[in-house]
């Protein structure tokens, strides 16, 4: 079973209750805010960086943890679904 690390930040509790719904469904599953990270978490398989979007920009504490944390980190990818928005965003059409 894949190991995954659920890292995030939430200014109001609501990305926190999505990452902890989702790490019941996960298996093993270590889940804690950005500002908690414990090195230890660079053992994890698969890494999930959940971060609510002000102004359409992700939160920069987000930012800056994956910004901090380059070297280990896998290069950022787009979403399997992604909304027609992002899409547009990315000069992408929908079919």
């Amino acid at each position: 079973m894949i190991h995954t690390c659920l890292l995030y930040v939430s200014r109001y509790g609501t990305t926190r209750d999505i990452v902890q719904a989702f790490a019941q469904v996960l298996g093993p599953t270590r889940a804690s805010p950005v500002a908690g990270f414990a090195p230890a978490a660079r053992a994890c398989e698969f890494v999930v960086i959940g971060t609510p979007i002000f102004g359409e920009v992700p939160d920069p504490h987000a930012t800056r943890f994956m910004e901090e944390n380059r070297d280990w980190l896998p290069p950022p990818q787009d979403p399997p679904f992604p909304s027609p928005r992002a899409s547009a965003a990315h000069g992408r059409t929908s079919p």
